[in-house]
């Protein structure tokens, strides 16, 4: 049978979770289960104030406007990172500044960013690559030492900590998604992370389209009323409701997944030159969302993904940086960010789901270690 790159679990009971949302009689979203939903991020992870969205782009963008950035603004961010990053910054006028990543982890590069701070720089977007924290230690005392906020882009990092501490929950902002590509899967969805109290009645405004209907059915408001200008909504109580019975196995399925990886990279270990494997600093503790290599160049990438592919295995590189896509060269300052340049050119992402039978990794495994550059 052909090896995909993921397989996306579904909880047993999601589909029971569904029909009791038509059962109910309210379909649309901030019902029950959109309760459900928030109050186990909150419970889980600790932050302020956990709101459930259409999807991470829209947090994103819901992030940019509690900041209340606006033209002329500048947001630091990586180019290794997904469009949904920069586009909530192109949203509301400001413009995203792209920096180099650190070599080992392919997360923002503390340095880097640091030569990037301009008077015109308002905060920090940072990336949790593949579920992997990056250095906030560094990055949060660059932010208080000249006053930036800090939106954490955790959409990977669902169950990752820094220190103990649950990534989304470090910065200002934190942002998750739950599309089908993630840990925990909903199709499409996301989750705005609130870790400061003066930003919770704004937030709960954009959620509802930017009306007070939060206050208003906690009977604080008599009527509710338009109060911001606001992208949009939370999802369906349909989505929510498969989502809350995803989120029960979530932890299991983080155990499944960090043991699949843990056998890459106990097999792959110095079993080939040309190849590196994924770097995870002690501060982090992650959640293996990914499997990835590099290898020496893109054509020797090639070539390993090719004799994958001809054994029925998939794998694939990851993104096109930003500042070298059509639309991101129009922002970037022309300088080489040499370290994404070269994870684009090599990083390939191996096969990997909860309960990976060990025999495919195995299998994967040996074409890996046995191929020659």
């Amino acid at each position: 049978m052909p090896v995909p790159l993921s397989q996306p679990p579904v909880a047993p009971h999601a589909l029971d979770r569904v029909r009791a949302a038509v059962e109910s009689g309210r379909l649309g979203g901030g019902g029950h289960f959109t309760r459900l939903c928030e109050d186990w991020l909150q419970a889980r992870l600790g932050c302020q104030r956990a709101l459930l969205t259409g999807s991470a782009s829209q947090a994103l963008h819901m992030a940019a406007l509690l900041l209340e950035l606006r033209p002329g603004d500048e947001v630091i961010m990586p180019s290794w990172t997904f469009p949904s990053t920069a586009n909530a910054v192109l949203l509301v006028g400001a413009q995203p500044v792209f920096a180099d990543v650190d070599p080992e982890t392919l997360n923002l590069d503390p340095d880097a960013v640091a030569a990037k701070i301009s008077s015109r720089t308002r905060a920090i977007c940072v990336v949790h690559y593949a579920g992997v924290a990056a250095d906030m230690d560094a990055l949060l005392s660059l932010a208080r030492h000249h006053g930036l906020a800090i939106i954490e882009d955790a959409a990977q990092g669902l169950l990752a900590n820094h220190r103990e501490v649950p990534l989304g929950t470090l910065g200002d902002i934190g942002v998750l998604s739950f599309h089908s590509t993630k840990n925990v899967g909903a199709g499409e969805a996301g989750a705005l992370l609130i870790n400061r109290p003066d930003l919770v009645p704004r937030a709960e405004y954009l959620r509802e389209k930017g009306t007070d209907r939060m206050a208003f059915e906690r009977k604080a408001v008599a009527h509710y009323q338009w109060r911001a200008p606001s992208p949009g909504g939370g999802p369906s109580e349909l989505v929510s409701a498969f989502l809350s019975a995803q989120l029960e196995y979530a932890q299991q399925w983080h155990d499944a997944r960090l043991a699949a990886w843990n056998s890459y990279h106990q097999l792959l270990t110095g079993t080939h030159d040309g190849y590196r494997l994924m770097t995870v600093p002690p501060y982090a503790a992650h959640n293996a969302h990914q499997f990835a290599i590099r290898t020496s160049d893109s054509r020797a990438r090639s070539r390993l993904q090719q004799t994958l592919s001809a054994a029925g295995i998939t794998a694939a590189p990851h993104y096109v940086p930003l500042h070298q896509s059509p639309l991101g060269r129009q922002y970037h300052d022309g300088q080489a960010l040499p370290c994404t340049e070269r994870a684009a050119a090599s990083l390939l992402r191996l096969p990997l789901w909860p309960d990976m039978p060990e025999d495919v990794i195995r299998k994967v495994c040996a074409l890996v270690s046995a191929r020659e550059d």
